[in-house]
């Protein structure tokens, strides 16, 4: 029979062998991000009250980028849209962009680059993601979502965008619109059908 000192000293020696496995968890504590943002699409009529909102912390472009070959390296990836958390859509009404339907959710975006050379928009479902720990850093990693066709528009712009900057906008009647990525002077874009016959635009952002 074990003696009250033989229990003592197994604990003893559990304890030992437990705490360096508790040590390996590491803390984060980031900054604020001040580089969080958001663009907004409400609209109302009659028995109906739509909001669309896009967050996402904008990266710093650089010159580099433009550099030959640096984009054709991301060929086949998926890459993260802008930097720190993930960049995530809200929406309490269906929406259509790009020719995909988005059901009303929320849903984390990344970007697709394919072999052939043409962009998509990567739509997860906030509760599958959190469910299978999809990181947006971690894009060799992501599962399912839907791809949204992106027009890639080069050297659109006049001046270059230093902090990424996305839009999602509804024209005057509030059917139609809308998504535009801006980065350096290059615009990622898609339409956008909202899904609320009769509502009536009554706010969007503007490019600045």
């Amino acid at each position: 029979m074990r003696t009250p000192t033989s229990l003592i000293a197994a604990a003893l020696t559990a304890l030992t062998f437990a705490a360096p496995l508790a040590a390996q968890v590491q803390v984060m504590n980031p900054p604020i991000d001040e580089d969080r943002r958001g663009s907004n699409v409400i609209m109302f009529g009659d028995n109906v009250m739509a909001f669309v909102a896009v967050t996402w912390s904008a990266p710093q472009w650089k010159a580099e980028y433009d550099k030959p070959g640096v984009m054709d390296s991301f060929k086949g990836q998926n890459v993260r849209l802008g930097k720190n958390w993930w960049t995530q859509i809200d929406t309490n009404i269906p929406l259509e962009i790009g020719g995909q339907k988005l059901p009303v959710g929320s849903y984390f975006l990344g970007l697709h680059y394919t072999k052939d050379g043409e962009f998509h928009l990567m739509a997860f479902d906030t509760k599958m993601a959190m469910k299978n720990s999809l990181m947006p850093f971690m894009g060799d990693q992501w599962k399912g979502g839907t791809a949204i066709p992106l027009k890639l528009n080069k050297d659109k712009l006049d001046k270059t965008v230093e902090k990424m900057l996305i839009v999602i906008q509804a024209d005057d009647k509030g059917d139609t619109g809308s998504f535009r990525i801006h980065w350096g002077k290059h615009e990622l874009a898609a339409d956008v059908k909202f899904m609320v016959a009769g509502a009536k635009n009554a706010s969007a952002d503007k490019d600045k």
